[in-house]
């Protein structure tokens, strides 16, 4: 299944909590990528059912052209389907402490003029 949400693409690949994901501009990563978690994390829009704590791996495009990064995580967000303020039904995916540092640094470094930003996310 590949879903086409404005400027980001998920695709779930053939295996069971891996998605892939590009996001096509700076905006589309800030709206998904969450600072306040520890290691850092993805919030990752799906309809498909998650537990807290269970293991997702991520294929992860940033807009700046790089190659994807593979990184493996664990669901420490829900967003139900029907959340409060129209947010989008969705996982909150924290990145694996030892394989968090390039894809942090990456997009942290991408993100640094948006990071404090006080512009609405999926998230928060």
């Amino acid at each position: 299944m590949s879903i086409n949400i404005t400027d980001i693409e998920y695709s779930a690949i053939n295996q069971p909590n891996h998605f892939s994901i590009s996001f096509q501009d700076k905006v589309a990563l800030y709206k998904h990528y969450m600072p306040f978690i520890q290691n850092g994390g993805l919030f990752v829009r799906t309809l498909e059912k998650f537990s807290l704590g269970d293991a997702v791996a991520l294929s992860v495009q940033v807009p700046d052209g790089s190659d994807k990064h593979n990184i493996t995580g664990r669901v420490v967000w829900i967003t139900p389907e029907s959340a409060q303020r129209g947010l989008p039904a969705g996982i909150g995916v924290q990145f694996a402490l030892d394989e968090a540092a390039p894809l942090r640094s990456k997009i942290e470094g991408y993100l640094a003029d948006m990071l404090h930003s006080q512009h609405p996310t999926d998230t928060l």
